[in-house]
């Protein structure tokens, strides 16, 4: 249904903001942004705090990460939004402080209507930059901010139906469901460390495991991987990356890892070529990457899985199997992979 443009003068005058004003507040941190459990990277432009409270994001990434397509529209400089189940789409244009909804109530019907935004759109550092929460909740997301962190949360209503759905029904002596635990149902990723208390000069061996393979339906064998951990590259020097599969590290493989990656990370790529016949490639718990840094310090650091979404980039860590017949899954969502991102603690 349409509604009338509520906005009086003094507000259009207020919103209409340019990306030269003083739009955020440049002494605090930029928040950092969680979808569906994956943190989300951001190479050249953050999310930022506007004058009004409103994060604003680059137009991909989040919304990508939802599940959404979006069109940038360069004639009108608009951005159209579509939602992962087709039902929502939202049209925001470039200092225009009011976005149109639309929703899909049948095949043939289609309602529509005019929301107010507090802060509108904008071009920033050639990045257009759009309201986060009116958008994500008008796609009928739950979203949540964390002050003490500056964290958001997002979590999509198809997120929220996985866990729904998976939640144990409560037992004849419980009067409340228990909490839906990913590691009772999904494959999942954890790490482990030959020593945690260590000082320089020692090399520290980290191995990347994986538990609950048997929760992968089908018949599927290892055929790469995607592993990046978090580290401080000022108390510690990567040495070397490898894929472990059963007890052996692969040596026909086609690899790399860079160990100056986004954010004090270092990032390993594998595929096993598929005519790589020299090993077992058999899905089984156990060790399937092992890393290895020189340690410079005697003080405390950290060490942990990266469960990252970038754009462009894709997921930080995520599996490739294969079937006898060259058919490919890859494991990096919320519904077929658990990363533990609890982080070890070394000298602690």
């Amino acid at each position: 249904m349409n509604k009338k443009r509520l906005i009086s003068a003094l507000f259009s005058a207020v919103m209409l903001l340019s990306a030269s004003n003083a739009l955020y507040a440049e002494e605090l941190p930029n928040p950092t942004v969680i979808v569906n459990g994956q943190l989300l990277g951001f190479e050249d432009q953050e999310p930022i705090i506007s004058e009004n409270n409103d994060t604003l994001i680059p137009l991909r990434g989040v919304l990508e990460a939802m599940g959404a397509t979006v069109e940038w529209r360069e004639e009108d400089r608009s951005v159209y939004v579509k939602s992962f189940d087709n039902i929502t789409r939202l049209l925001l244009t470039i200092d225009d402080p009011v976005m149109t909804k639309y929703t899909l109530t049948s095949i043939t019907t289609v309602d529509s209507e005019e929301i107010p935004l507090s802060t509108a759109p904008l071009i920033m550092n050639d990045r257009t930059m759009i309201p986060l929460r009116v958008v994500s909740e008008n796609m009928g997301a739950q979203v949540d901010w964390d002050d003490a962190t500056r964290e958001i949360t997002i979590k999509t209503k198809e997120y929220l139906k996985y866990i729904s759905d998976n939640t144990p029904a409560p037992g004849d002596d419980e009067t409340t469901a228990p909490e839906y635990n990913p590691k009772d149902s999904l494959p999942y990723l954890y790490l482990e460390a030959d020593k945690t208390e260590v000082e320089t000069g020692d090399v520290v061996t980290v191995d990347l495991k994986l538990a609950n393979s048997d929760k992968i339906d089908g018949e599927w064998e290892f055929s790469g991987i995607t592993a990046t951990l978090f580290y401080d590259s000022s108390k510690l020097t990567s040495e070397s990356a490898d894929m472990v599969v059963n007890g052996e590290i692969p040596q026909s493989v086609l690899d790399g890892s860079n160990a100056s990656y986004l954010n004090d990370s270092i990032k390993y790529v594998c595929v096993i070529m598929p005519n790589y016949t020299d090993i077992d490639k058999t899905v089984n718990d156990g060790t399937i990457a092992r890393f290895t840094f020189t340690v410079n310090t005697d003080d405390a650091f950290d060490i942990s899985i990266a469960n990252r979404l970038t754009p462009g980039r894709g997921a930080d860590t995520c599996l490739l199997l294969t079937d006898e017949n060259l058919n490919s899954i890859m494991l990096d969502n919320y519904d077929s992979l658990y990363i533990d991102t609890t982080a070890i603690s070394f000298n602690q």
